[in-house]
């Protein structure tokens, strides 16, 4: 794949030299042909001064989309790799935890600073969508190009009739959050993420070998918008 910001300077050099060539024939027009007294050789180099403005016009347009080209090649994009809830046992055995793992992936050639993330995680009826407001993120940091960071939610103890409740498909258990940053072209962006899981947990295999009981979790909504850099800590679900 050719690098787009070597096409832009190769853009910026041609024009460059066009533009010398130009000035230079002109300069060359008018002390061959002389300019005063010579309406002919005047008008001439009013031509070319005028082509030369179009080119460069053009020029300047390429350059621009060629440069809008490369953000869009380089600048850091995030998805969700994997989205899970984990069920574990409490050590008395009278109930259970639950706790979301959200697996995100980092694509693009630059990375991504002033990486932040938050999730969320609660229970409630179905077509509930009982996705609270968003909190305060759990991390600060510098994410690198093609890397893979986990975004886990905290664990709360539910008792067995809530987890039964679940299995039966009477309850749902929602996921929500975010990943914001700020990318190499210093645009602020922000990924939102919904999710949901319910009926019998199963055996999930998380890496070879080792397994965990559990959900995978489907989406409700996902979305990726631009916002602001010095965007609130907290903001509706509904943005």
């Amino acid at each position: 794949m050719t690098n787009p910001l070597k096409d832009v300077l190769g853009w910026i050099i041609v024009g460059t030299v066009l533009i010398v060539v130009g000035l230079g024939l002109g300069l060359v027009v008018g002390d061959l042909f002389g300019v005063e007294g010579n309406p002919d050789a005047a008008t001439w180099i009013a031509i070319a001064t005028l082509l030369l403005g179009v080119v460069t016009c053009l020029l300047v347009w390429v350059t621009f989309q060629q440069y809008r080209t490369a953000q869009r090649q380089l600048r850091a994009y995030v998805m969700i790799a994997h989205a899970r809830v984990d069920l574990t046992l409490d050590k008395d055995g009278n109930g259970v935890h639950v706790g979301a793992q959200i697996e995100l992936n980092k694509f693009g050639e630059t990375p991504g600073y002033e990486f932040q993330t938050w999730t969320g995680i609660t229970i409630g009826a179905p077509a509930d969508d009982s996705f609270d407001e968003f909190g305060e993120p759990k991390q600060n940091s510098i994410i690198a190009p093609t890397e893979t960071m986990l975004a886990p939610s905290d664990s709360f103890h539910i008792p067995a009739g809530d987890l039964a409740a679940i299995r039966s498909g009477k309850q749902v258990i929602y996921v929500w959050g975010y990943a914001q940053f700020t990318d190499a072209f210093d645009k602020r962006l922000r990924f939102v993420f919904r999710n949901e899981a319910t009926g019998r947990e199963r055996r999930l295999e998380i890496r070879p070998g080792v397994h965990v009981n559990g959900w995978d979790l489907t989406p409700a909504v996902t979305q990726e918008r631009p916002c602001a850099a010095h965007l609130p800590v907290s903001f509706s679900p509904r943005w």
